[in-house]
């Protein structure tokens, strides 16, 4: 679980920002292609952070991502992490099976790509 908040968020993240979205960490940043990728296209899913959520989402590691998460400023993704106490959510979520990359969930809450 701990592996996949990396990959969304250390290495795929997404950042709403005045000018509108954008793109961090070296995974994204890496590839130009999943980079206009993630930010102008119409396929991908990107949901608001929800660090839960984001813990228990499966990830490609051979394609462009299917979901991405989005935080509004650093400081949420860090209070997220840093004021969580991990230990229980592992106990609650660890027998639960990981929802597929492109899962659309009732509490999902959608980003629109850049226009």
């Amino acid at each position: 679980m701990l592996s996949r908040l990396y990959w969304y968020m250390v290495e795929f993240g997404l950042i709403a920002t005045g000018k509108g979205l954008r793109v961090y960490g070296a995974g994204i940043l890496s590839s130009k292609g999943e980079t206009v990728y993630s930010i102008e296209s119409p396929r991908p899913r990107r949901w608001k952070f929800d660090l839960v959520r984001v813990m228990r989402t499966e990830y490609r590691i051979d394609a462009f991502q299917q979901s991405y998460f989005v935080v509004d400023s650093f400081e949420e993704l860090f209070e997220a992490c840093y004021g969580t106490d991990f230990a229980p959510l592992y106990r609650q979520h660890a027998a639960q099976p990981a929802y597929p990359a492109d899962a659309v969930l009732p509490g999902d809450r959608p980003v629109a790509p850049a226009s």
